[in-house]
């Protein structure tokens, strides 16, 4: 018997860990795979991956809906990124502030300017 043609023939692989990505997974389709959400959205993962989006556009803040369309992530991951690198000196958390992506006044955060900051005094 000819096998179906719209039937594959094996399940697709997840790229990142290798396992078979069956009817029903929730998955995401990125650059020609499916992953499974899980494998794709690890809490460091997600919030390099926000940070890296962020230092690609050094002059631009953007709030969390941006964000999160652009990284093809859902809001409570992005809370969670945006909360960890408004930690970090390097990012700078602005209220009132146009978002970049959206053009409204809402909380955004972006890179920090390092223009202006005077050097350490170094003893």
């Amino acid at each position: 018997m000819a096998p179906d043609r719209d039937q594959p023939l094996h399940d697709p692989r997840c790229p990142v860990c290798f396992e078979p990505v069956r009817s029903g997974d929730i998955v995401l389709f990125m650059h020609g795979d499916l992953l499974h959400i899980e494998c794709r959205t690890s809490p460091a993962s997600t919030t390099e991956r926000v940070a890296e989006f962020l230092r690609r556009q050094p002059d631009a803040t953007y709030c969390n809906v941006c964000i999160g369309t652009a990284c093809s992530l859902v809001h409570y991951q992005v809370v969670k990124a945006v909360t960890q690198l408004r930690l970090r000196s390097d990012f700078r958390l602005m209220v009132g502030e146009r978002c970049t992506g959206c053009d409204q006044r809402r909380i955004t955060i972006g890179i920090r300017s390092t223009q202006g900051t005077p050097e350490p005094i170094r003893g």
